[in-house]
């Protein structure tokens, strides 16, 4: 096994991606479906929102908050942007953080 590499995410420091990736689950998990998130975990969430490979085409015409809601498999939940224009666009903690 490799040494942890220290992950930073906003102005955040995580020791490693596993660390990173149990942050952000919590957030999802914490809350019903539906919720929009604010304060902390909405600059925290959006802050990963950044680290996504394709962040520009997600956010679309603009990002009026983050919910958390179910994801494309059954039974999982994921964070959902809601765009300025009343559309949404999900996206995975994973693609995020790899």
């Amino acid at each position: 096994m490799g040494k942890k590499k220290p992950v930073t995410i906003g102005g955040r420091q995580f020791p490693s991606k596993k660390e990173a990736r149990e942050h952000f689950t919590n957030i999802l998990n914490k809350h019903p479906l539906g919720t929009k998130l604010s304060n902390g975990e909405l600059n925290d969430v959006k802050s990963l929102l950044n680290c996504h490979p394709r962040a520009r085409q997600k956010i679309g015409c603009g990002m009026s908050s983050i919910k958390i809601d179910k994801g494309f498999v059954p039974g999982n939940r994921c964070f959902h942007i809601i765009r300025t224009d009343g559309s949404e666009e999900d996206f995975s903690i994973g693609k995020c953080i790899n």
